[in-house]
């Protein structure tokens, strides 16, 4: 479906949108996450920050991606504390692709963190985001997750881990 606004109608839509996300129905609010992503207006980032505390892990994630697409430094810390903090893995999935796509060298440690992950997942997404921020820093941890016994089985874990330091050395 291709979507074409003019200004005044961008403005109207981006309104709605924004007002949708209190919606008392999870799919108008992941519907809203969708349309503002469109859009990609930086006022509207301020109402998704807020909306990553909606009790649907699929809002939650559809907001982070979002604010991935929307690539505004406010969303940096909101994500960083989702990644660290949710419960649910989708949820700390998207929040690491939301953070590879903003690209802030502000979450360099705490995707290094992330790469002792329990879960494999989450510690993939954790080395995608790396390797495309290509800060040498990460570098030794990278190394270090590429012989941690947990991972020697774990191909998508070590593929991810492999092309980020490949990503980085060559910088």
């Amino acid at each position: 479906m291709v979507l074409i606004l003019s200004s005044c109608d961008r403005d109207v839509t981006n309104k709605n949108a924004v007002h949708m996300l209190d919606s008392i129905n999870a799919k108008t609010r992941i519907e809203a996450a969708v349309i503002v992503g469109l859009l990609h207006d930086p006022p509207a980032v301020g109402p998704l920050i807020d909306a990553l505390k909606d009790r649907n892990k699929s809002v939650r994630r559809h907001v982070a991606w979002t604010l991935g697409e929307i690539g505004d430094p406010q969303a940096v810390e909101p994500l960083i504390m989702m990644l660290k903090d949710d419960e649910e893995v989708s949820v700390r999935r998207g929040a690491a692709w939301a953070l590879k796509i903003i690209d802030n060298p502000r979450t360099i440690e705490p995707l290094i963190v992330i790469l002792k992950d329990d879960i494999s997942r989450i510690q993939e997404k954790a080395a995608e985001a790396l390797g495309k921020i290509g800060d040498p820093r990460a570098i030794e941890p990278l190394k270090e997750a590429q012989e941690d016994p947990r991972n020697i089985y774990k191909k998508d874990i070590l593929t991810a881990i492999d092309e980020a330091l490949k990503t980085i050395e060559m910088d």
